[in-house]
């Protein structure tokens, strides 16, 4: 429901019911949205949305929708012609997301029944198709967790997604090059894309940004020269990313510094979770502090791999994950303390001699005595 002032937005909640949420009608990425629990904090979380959503995109404008819990973050991915053809090429599980910000994503989801996957498709399907669609889009939608038939259309962005990376994995297509090719005139007949291409595997797409998460549980940002920058290689491992060893960082620009892509042909899921562990584990940056350690720390839950993580899973568990870091980074400290300390050491005591050092002493004294002797 959209609102334009207070007057409409207090008949909105009013009907729409409580919790809610408030939404910049022109945003995205988690900026100009805030929940509301009670009326009395409507009007304050109103006037910082829309202040927020001005500053960010221009436009003041916000839109109430209905608060759902316990949801996974569902996208399908459309291609269009703007010539009557419209295809899809399946969905991302973007559920995995701190303070409304999407960090994890994983195509295709492997949460959904086959059934709310059909769905979600067709329906994506039908509005692309209504509008006659021309070029990518990502149409979005809630699952409820507990109900997966139970589910809600929230938006629909009209570009190229940053998590696009998973389906390009999944479908072995580049989206780049086929939303070209559509704004230059092409027919998904000329593309041979009039059926969805068969999805192999899963992808996982991790996103690597400047911020660590405090010991009070809230994100700070990070920045400054990059010291050392190695990104993880190997089979099925890609990263996106502009970074470099010397680059100094600014404020002016996304916290987001890489994307790291993993994909595994298997039908088992873990197999994906397990390279992606590797190659997180693999990404060596140093300068200043990143999010990979937390990524890591998600990678790790069980949550994730069995894939029961919903969106709220994050935000409702700060406070542990936070504790489990800072455990991890002051036993890293004195570890690296200790190496130290047994480094130095080591360089102040002399080195034990080699049995030929000794043999050649002992010749070196005992010459004076043979020559005395004779």
């Amino acid at each position: 429901v959209l609102g334009e002032d207070m007057a409409q937005i207090k008949a909105q909640a009013a009907a729409v019911g409580y919790p809610l949420m408030l939404k910049a009608s022109w945003g995205g990425g988690g900026r100009g949205m805030r929940q509301v629990h009670a009326a009395d904090d409507l009007e304050k979380l109103f006037e910082r949305c829309q202040s927020e959503a001005a500053l960010a995109f221009g436009q003041s404008a916000v839109y109430v929708e209905q608060y759902l819990p316990d949801v996974r973050h569902i996208e399908v991915q459309i291609l269009g012609d703007g010539q009557g053809g419209v295809v899809h090429l399946w969905e991302r599980d973007c559920s995995v997301q701190r303070q409304n910000q999407k960090l994890i994503e994983i195509a295709p989801s492997p949460a959904i029944p086959a059934s709310t996957r059909d769905l979600l498709l067709r329906d994506a399907l039908t509005m692309a198709q209504s509008e006659n669609y021309r070029g990518l889009g990502t149409f979005e939608f809630l699952v409820d967790a507990n109900k997966p038939e139970r589910y809600f259309f929230i938006e629909a962005n009209a570009r190229l997604q940053v998590e696009h990376t998973v389906t390009e994995a999944i479908t072995g297509l580049d989206l780049v090059a086929l939303q070209l090719k559509v704004a230059d005139g092409a027919s998904l007949a000329d593309l041979n894309l009039t059926e969805a291409p068969q999805a192999e595997g899963f992808a996982i797409q991790c996103r690597v940004n400047m911020e660590t998460l405090s010991e009070k549980g809230f994100f700070k940002p990070t920045g400054g020269q990059i010291t050392h920058y190695a990104p993880p290689t190997g089979f099925g491992v890609r990263v996106d990313g502009f970074a470099y060893r010397g680059y100094q960082t600014s404020t002016r620009y996304d916290s987001l510094l890489a994307k790291v892509i993993t994909h595994s042909r298997s039908p088992v899921f873990a197999s994906a979770v397990a390279k992606t562990q590797r190659a997180i584990a693999d990404f060596q940056i140093e300068g200043f502090d990143t999010n990979l350690a937390f990524v890591k720390d998600l990678l790790n839950q069980p949550e994730f791999s069995n894939s029961t993580l919903l969106t709220g899973f994050v935000d409702t568990h700060l406070s542990e994950i936070s504790a489990r870091l800072t455990e991890a980074a002051a036993a890293l400290s004195e570890k690296t303390a200790l190496s130290e300390k047994t480094a130095l050491s080591e360089k102040k005591s002399p080195e034990p001699k080699s049995a030929l050092d000794i043999f050649l002493s002992l010749i070196h004294i005992s010459e004076p005595t043979r020559q005395a002797e004779i």
